[in-house]
């Protein structure tokens, strides 16, 4: 690699075993140690930044997954809680019509009672 404006130049001491590795890679891919360097260094970066991209879509599925069962559950509670007003409101409706029956039958009687109790005085 040229010593170009637009690249440093690093020194860097490897083991004897990785040069051998590297000098292999970089005449079987048909260019420089530099360049074979930089390009493995480049992809190794490239490689996490999959990793991170990977993990964020997997943790993106995840969240969608108990996003939905989320809703499925808050549907359910939804549907739960209308048929305990609707059976509240029935309930209701049905005792409110007993008071009234109650009351009329009561106030008949009274009514009756009454009656029965001028007849008697005159």
């Amino acid at each position: 690699m040229s010593n170009q404006a637009d690249h440093t130049i690093v020194r860097l001491r490897v083991p004897p075993e990785l040069k051998e590795k590297i000098e292999k890679a970089a005449e079987e891919n048909n260019r420089s140690q530099s360049a074979e360097m930089v390009s493995r260094l480049e992809e190794s970066f490239q490689q996490n930044n999959n990793a991170t991209d990977k993990f964020i879509e997997d943790l993106l599925k995840q969240l969608k997954i108990e996003y939905a069962s989320l809703e499925v559950k808050y549907q359910t509670h939804q549907k739960t809680l209308e048929n305990l007003e609707k059976t509240y409101r029935e309930h209701l409706n049905m005792y409110e019509k007993q008071i009234q029956f109650m009351n009329q039958s009561y106030e008949s009687q009274i009514n009756n009672l009454l009656n029965a109790l001028a007849d008697y005085k005159k």
